[in-house]
Parts: C-alpha cells; sequence; structure tokens
C-alpha cells in the first residue's frame, strides 16, 4: 500500500497564519483583560448564507448569581480579525439575554466569539438569522458545538 505525500506548509504561509493568530490573540487579551473573563468561547469562522443579516446569540444564566459577558463579532472577508461590534453585558441569575448583530454587510465569513465570567450552567447559542429573526440553514453554532480558545 503507497502512502501518500502531503505538501509541506509554505514558511509563508505559516508567517501569515502566525501573525493572524498573533493580532486576534492580542485583541481578544485586550477584550478580556477589562472584565477579568475567565473564557473565550467561539463559534469559530461561519461561511455566511446570503439569507443571513443578522448573528443572533443567545445566552441562558442558570447559575445562582450574575455573569459578565461580551459578544464579538468578527469579520473574517478580508483574511484577518476586523472587529464589528463589542457588547458587554451583565446577565442576572436565572435569566435569558439575547444580542444580535448586523452582518449584512459581510459578504463570507464571520465569527461570533463569547468572553463570559463563568462557563457552568451557562448556555450559549449562536444562530444567523434573515431580518425577520429566522434561522437560517448551516448557520447555527449550539452550546457543545462552541470552541474554547485561549486568551
Amino acid at each position: 500500500m503507497k502512502m501518500k505525500k502531503f505538501k509541506k506548509t509554505t514558511a509563508k504561509r505559516v508567517t501569515r497564519s502566525s501573525k493572524m493568530k498573533s493580532q486576534l490573540v492580542t485583541m481578544l487579551q485586550n477584550q478580556a483583560s477589562i472584565n477579568n473573563f475567565v473564557a473565550a468561547l467561539s463559534t469559530g469562522v461561519i461561511n455566511k448564507s446570503t439569507a443571513v443579516t443578522i448573528a443572533h446569540t443567545e445566552i441562558l444564566n442558570r447559575r445562582n448569581s450574575a455573569i459578565a459577558v461580551r459578544v464579538i463579532v468578527i469579520n473574517w472577508d478580508s483574511g484577518s480579525p476586523v472587529v464589528l461590534s463589542t457588547t458587554n453585558r451583565v446577565i442576572p441569575a436565572n435569566t435569558f439575554s439575547s444580542f444580535s448583530t448586523n452582518v449584512g454587510g459581510i459578504q463570507f465569513h464571520y465569527e461570533v466569539v463569547v468572553l463570559t465570567s463563568r462557563t457552568s450552567n451557562v448556555i450559549i447559542n449562536n444562530f444567523g438569522t434573515n431580518a425577520a429573526f429566522v434561522p437560517q440553514e448551516g448557520s447555527t453554532v449550539l452550546n457543545n458545538d462552541l470552541v474554547r480558545i485561549s486568551i
């Protein structure tokens, strides 16, 4: 059985990728340092369908105490992170809050990052919706699919 050889990544691509990662990490560290957030959760880059005009995030706090959250929507169309919006909120105990950002100006790719002061008993879901807030197929990232990223 023949082993398939994979092409090596070029140094230029690695350098560009490292530079973008550094930009993003620096930006998130600056965002997180203000309120001492303990976790950053990402949808990853979402391939936006033409019907999606709103990035809609819903956060349910089932804790017995309030949590602080920051929802950041990032435009990835240029290949580098560009912050489209940042929203801060304190969500009281046993309550629900939603965040909506217009992404109609984004052509192809966006990401939602949620910085939070707590993660246990906190449920976060993200939906790409049309203007009537109807979730669009392929643009939903539920709590279990979020990725914890380093800050």
